[in-house]
């Protein structure tokens, strides 16, 4: 079975030992978002889907699907570089 968008979340939230609390001060979004999202009220939309792929420095694609995008993460060639040199 394929795992959901708020599974994901979880297992990027748990791999760094993280509180949806958090997160939510990280992203700067509600802490209600993580409830709503896990009782299944609600996906969170388009601008907190990014703030959560931003905080975990992932794409919104590998939140909603698991699977970065070709381009990955930068879609800014030049950007991408700079971030590989710096990590």
């Amino acid at each position: 079975m394929e795992k959901s968008a708020y599974e994901r979340y979880c297992e990027l939230r748990d791999k760094k030992g993280y509180k949806d609390s958090d997160v939510a001060k990280g992203a700067e979004i509600p802490k209600s978002t993580f409830s709503d999202w896990k009782a299944g009220r609600y996906i969170p939309k388009q601008e907190k889907l990014k703030k959560i792929a931003d905080f975990f420095n992932v794409s919104v694609d590998y939140l909603m699907t698991g699977e970065e995008t070709e381009e990955g993460y930068y879609l800014n060639p030049e950007t991408a570089k700079l971030a590989q040199e710096m990590f």
